[in-house]
């Protein structure tokens, strides 16, 4: 990977979430590719060692890394989310003459941050992966309909949504902003890594949840099923990568179902280790109400279909299509 040389390159204000997390990884992968085209400020609430592996770390990067306390009173979970944003509004000010794009994750945390880039006169790029307005909906958290207002006026105020494919428009419900939809994406794969290591037909029949363990995934009703599974097959075996807020009650649920024997629950692995698990799994089960294009899918798929990912799921096929966006944004 080779930064590109311009005499205009752009210079873009990157910000992530700092209520619901993105993953490194977007994050990562997208900082991967903007830095061939541009000079990045970051606004980040991650740990800069995840975030900044060896190639990202050859690069200098104006970054704000900051704490952000997630709270369980809806009251002062809304005061935190404010006072967050002004912060960051008025740090924004101050980078004005400095950056000419303002680019963000998700759709329904920076309203006050897009509305001063409004007012200045900068472009906004919104990136959303998945919707975080059906998370909170199936979490069935309290500030879901603040949360849904506010996303609709952010989308209305952005200068272009970029969205993973066309059928996440209607999906959404962004069907009024089509004209300034945009469709890309951050994902490429080290093909090296992701390969087949075991033949599909040796492997055990193993299936496979990869994900965070939270209501909008749809593991619980995943493990509702389970036992229908099991009348059909008694040596089928599930393990779970991944942790989150439901990890309890899963495991109540394996009790109650006398499932014991047939599940581990691994927690979270570093992602160099994916490609081990996926190459022990027959089959991935996702059954997330609310995933945009998650990078797993890709990762599983990248062994039985590499020739369709190789042709649209590679670095300079990502490169080449921020870059023509990044061209259309004056």
């Amino acid at each position: 990977m080779k930064e590109k040389n311009s005499d205009s390159r752009k210079r873009i204000v990157v910000i992530n979430s700092p209520i619901n997390k993105i993953g490194t990884l977007p994050l990562s992968n997208l900082l991967k590719i903007l830095i061939q085209f541009s000079d990045i400020f970051l606004i980040i609430n991650e740990n800069r060692e995840v975030i900044f592996d060896d190639y990202l770390s050859t690069f200098h990067f104006n970054s704000l890394f900051f704490n952000y306390s997630l709270m369980n009173n809806p009251l002062l979970k809304i005061c935190n989310y404010l006072l967050w944003q002004i912060k960051y509004s008025i740090k924004i000010l101050r980078l004005y003459r400095r950056f000419n794009i303002f680019l963000s994750f998700r759709e329904d945390f920076a309203i006050i941050l897009i509305f001063v880039c409004k007012i200045l006169k900068k472009p906004t790029i919104l990136l959303i992966g998945e919707s975080n307005i059906k998370d909170l909906k199936y979490s069935r958290d309290i500030i879901h309909g603040p949360i849904k207002i506010i996303a609709n006026m952010t989308n209305r105020l952005s200068s272009f949504i970029t969205l993973y494919s066309p059928n996440l428009i209607s999906d959404y419900k962004l069907t009024a902003y089509h004209h300034k939809i945009l469709i890309a994406h951050e994902h490429f794969l080290d093909f090296d890594i992701f390969a087949i290591s075991i033949p599909y037909r040796e492997r055990p029949p193993l299936i496979g949840n990869i994900g965070r363990l939270s209501s909008e995934k749809g593991i619980d009703l995943f493990f509702q099923a389970f036992p229908r599974i099991l009348e059909k097959n008694k040596n089928i075996r599930i393990f779970i990568v991944g942790d989150g807020s439901l990890r309890e009650s899963i495991e109540e649920i394996i009790h109650d179902l006398n499932l014991i024997n047939h599940v581990e629950i691994l927690g979270g692995i570093p992602h160099v280790e994916l490609p081990k698990y996926l190459n022990q799994l027959r089959l991935l089960v996702l059954p997330s109400y609310t995933a945009g294009l998650p990078n797993i899918i890709l990762e599983a798929i990248a062994e039985r279909g590499r020739k369709f990912m190789e042709q649209e799921f590679t670095f300079k096929k990502a490169v080449e299509r921020w870059g023509d966006i990044l061209g259309e944004i004056q």
